[in-house]
């Protein structure tokens, strides 16, 4: 737990409250919103917003909002499709379920797998692990068949996942590194439950080797490389020395970009170990004072001449937000920086996680609309201006988990 001067605990507190309010009034009985703004899909009831709001409510310890996040993860178990796969989001005013738009989204399955098992840790309730047993269960039914070829990993089509109108497919580190976590969350579930945990502690050390293997280009080959030629590529184009995880690959295709959110979820679920958690946290901790002291969600962005902006240029639900160092192309949300905070103060960098959250809270206090404590969903990476939807719970959850790692509070992940 890292000292702070009473001046910042006041600045945290501050925020903290703030935080806290926007969480408790922009939600109902079957969970929290995306937004306290009506645009869009936001003030709907959604997977990955949900699970992550959920456990920033679960560091408050307030009944209220870990009953929200109580009724959120129930009314993804009531929605789930007859395959297996938990929506993305439900509005229960119209009465609509998605479970994506041009294609099917792969990680609302994968979260509500985590927001159920760090639900159970922080509650200890019983009949409500009980009560998700058979659709956990269902749900490793859906990403197994979502392997594909039956080899550990999960096939993800463009836009598949939380980075939806970005350019990425194939097998995507994001969404393998939450498979692993899955797997083991299941294990504990299993174990805790009476039934049998082997089979999916197992596969998750195999999907663990699978990430490192496959995601953390070296010059040494293995059974588990699952395209040599491509590995062989990947040392020509990006060389021997690896900075981060790459962010996804595909048969005929390399995507070394650095996708921060996934980057920093490997470290937070052991999928890292030390000496490439360290080598991750170097590369983040400079990326981050190039823009504000805040990470991007993917560097180098992409940008007109590049190869990619074309497909970039097509792919967006409601209107194109992806231009450089904005939205998924290198803009910078407080959500993920929450995260990068956690990761640091779980690995003795506590001083600079101060500093992220510092800047976590100066963003969640700006307002693209002249006022205060905006919540943005994300900053322009050269401007720093707010943009996005306002009022975003999630960078509400960004500066909870933030302040509660610096207050030495157990990870949640």
């Amino acid at each position: 737990m890292m000292n702070l001067t009473s001046e910042e605990d006041d600045s945290f507190e501050e925020a903290l409250s703030k935080s806290k309010d926007l969480l408790a009034k922009s939600g109902d009985d079957a969970g929290f919103f995306a937004a306290n703004e009506d645009v869009a899909n936001y003030r709907r009831v959604w997977s990955r917003d949900g699970v992550i709001n959920g456990l920033a409510a679960l560091l408050t310890c307030e009944k209220i909002l870990i009953k929200r996040f109580e009724a959120n993860l129930d009314t993804l178990a009531l929605y789930q499709a007859r395959c297996g796969a938990i929506p993305s989001n439900v509005d229960l005013r119209k009465k609509e379920v998605s479970y994506g738009e041009t294609v099917g989204r792969v990680d609302p399955t994968l979260v509500y797998i985590l927001g159920v098992r760090q639900y159970h840790i922080r509650t200890k309730d019983a009949d409500f692990l009980k009560r998700h047993e058979k659709t956990l269960e269902k749900s490793f039914d859906a990403l197994e068949c979502w392997e594909y070829n039956g080899r550990g990993m999960i096939y993800v089509p463009p836009g598949g996942d939380w980075a939806d109108e970005y350019i990425q497919q194939g097998y995507v580190l994001y969404d393998q590194v939450l498979y692993h976590k899955a797997l083991l969350d299941m294990a504990d579930i299993k174990a805790i439950l009476g039934g049998s945990a082997k089979r999916y502690g197992k596969k998750a050390e195999y999907v663990k080797d699978l990430i490192n293997s496959n995601f953390w280009i070296s010059e040494k080959d293995g059974p588990n490389t699952y395209h040599p030629a491509i590995r062989e590529r990947a040392l020509q184009e990006i060389g021997k020395s690896r900075t981060h995880y790459i962010s996804s690959f595909d048969s005929t295709h390399i995507n070394n970009r650095y996708d921060a959110f996934a980057n920093i979820l490997a470290i937070l679920t052991g999928v890292a170990d030390h000496d490439r958690a360290d080598a991750v946290l170097d590369y983040s901790v400079k990326l981050s004072k190039k823009h504000g002291g805040l990470l991007p969600a993917f560097y180098p962005p992409i940008r007109e001449n590049d190869a990619g902006w074309d497909s970039l240029r097509l792919n967006y639900g409601y209107e194109f937000k992806n231009n450089p160092f904005e939205y998924h192309n290198g803009g910078l949300w407080p959500m993920i920086n929450g995260f990068f905070a956690q990761a640091l103060a779980s690995n003795s960098r506590e001083k600079y996680a101060k500093r992220v959250l510092l800047a976590i809270n100066k963003a969640n206090k700006s307002d693209r609309e002249g006022g205060e404590w905006g919540f943005p969903e994300f900053l322009h990476a050269k401007t720093l201006k707010p943009m996005g939807t306002r009022h975003q719970l999630w960078s509400a959850a960004g500066s909870i988990i933030g302040y509660s790692a610096l207050k030495g509070e157990k990870a949640l992940i």
